[in-house]
This record gives structure tokens, sequence and C-alpha cells, in this order.
């Protein structure tokens, strides 16, 4: 007699991952990931693909869209999460700025140690400065991104009186412009008048600039209310 076929596994049994299964899943997904992070900072956003992953991965294509279900999918779930500040920052950075001065002293190092921490993600500055050009394939799912990146600013300063003057705010968009544009310029073209934005040395001596700016503001600003106030 001929040997019975075995029959199929049921479908409804598989979808019940054991522990090993789903940490197996896990390691492809995050594999996956880090392998979308390492495309866009080597070759920018214009390198990453279905067929670049599947390469870089050592995975094929039907896994990666298993898993995302599309290359949109994949910069979604990178993006995701991407943080510039934890969660235990934050809650640190508010306890530390009770009083005003200390609140205007937060934000200056807010807005540098923003930039700062940008200049380390040259992966996260590729795909901002791709967006910026309103040709990206990946709008919708760096939208997310974006917003997230100004979540932890607003969380600070949300409904706060620092933000109740005009000149306060010029300031800081002004300033969160200029420090986004230079982190951008240490990625992909470091030399910045003289200054080598990709040494150490270079990005201090620029962020100090920064905040010589910033001080420089804060203190005509009180002059100015110094002035209108009547003796």
């Amino acid at each position: 007699m001929s040997a019975r076929p075995r029959p199929k596994p049921s479908r409804l049994k598989s979808k019940t991952a054991t522990p090993g299964k789903r940490l197996k899943s896990e390691r492809t997904r995050a594999r996956i990931i880090r392998a979308c992070e390492e495309l866009i900072a080597r070759n920018g956003v214009q390198g990453l693909g279905v067929n670049a992953l599947a390469k870089q991965t050592g995975l094929g294509k039907p896994l990666i869209y298993r898993y995302f279900g599309d290359l949109d999918g994949v910069i979604a779930a990178w993006a995701q999460q991407i943080e510039l500040w934890s969660d235990d920052e934050v809650v640190d950075a508010k306890k530390n700025a009770a009083s005003g001065e200390e609140k205007v002293q937060s934000l200056r190092r807010l807005l540098i140690d923003s930039a700062t921490r940008l200049r380390g993600k040259p992966a996260l500055l590729q795909v901002l400065a791709h967006t910026m050009s309103g040709r990206s394939p990946f709008a919708g799912a760096t939208a997310a991104l974006k917003k997230s990146l100004g979540s932890h600013h607003g969380e600070l300063y949300q409904n706060d009186d620092i933000f109740g003057d005009p000149d306060m705010i010029a300031l800081v968009l002004v300033l969160y412009a200029a420090t986004l544009y230079l982190a951008h310029r240490a990625v992909g073209d470091p030399e910045f008048n003289g200054i080598h934005l990709d040494t150490d040395e270079g990005w201090t001596q620029v962020m100090d600039m920064v905040g010589t700016v910033f001080d420089t503001f804060i203190l005509a600003m009180r002059l100015k209310r110094l002035v209108r106030t009547p003796g």
C-alpha cells in the first residue's frame, strides 16, 4: 500500500506562535529595520528598495513583504522607533526648569542638544531632507516622524508663558531652523565657512555661536522691557 499523504498544517494552529517563534519574528523585523537605517545612512533614500533590503539582510523579498507589506511599511516601522529624547529626559527637564530663568536656559540647551543628537542620526537627516523636496514617496510614513520630533519640545513648553512673547517665538523658530540646517551640513557637506562640522571641535565651536546669539537676544529682550517699564 502506498503511504497516505500527510495532512497540511492547520492555519488556525499556526496563528498561535510559540515564544521561540515570536522571538525569531521580532529579531527578523529588527534585522530588516536596522538594514533600512544602514542603507539610508550610506546611500540616501534613493538607494533604498526591497531588492537592496533583501541583499543587505540576506532575506528573501517575500519575507520583507510579509512583515511590512511594502517599502513604505519598513520606513514607517523604522520611523516609529526613533526618539531624540527619552520620556525620562523630558520629565527631568520639566523638573529642572521650574523658574523663569531656568526655563530660558533649558530652552537654550534643548535647541543645541536637539541639533547635536540629529547630527548623530545621518539616516534620519537623509529622510528629512528628502521629504523637504516635496517629491518623497515616503512622505506619508515620515509625517509621524516629523510630528514626533517636535512633540517633546511641545510637551516641555506647551501653554507656557515663555512662549507668550512673539520675540521669543521668533528666536526659537529661527535658531531651530539654523541648527537643523547645520546638522544637515554636518552629515552631507561638513565644511561650513572654514569650520568642519563633522569634527567635535568644529561642531562645538558653531554650537557655542548659536548659544551666543541666544544669550544676546535674551539680553536685548530684557533691556527692551526695562526701557518700556516706567521708572
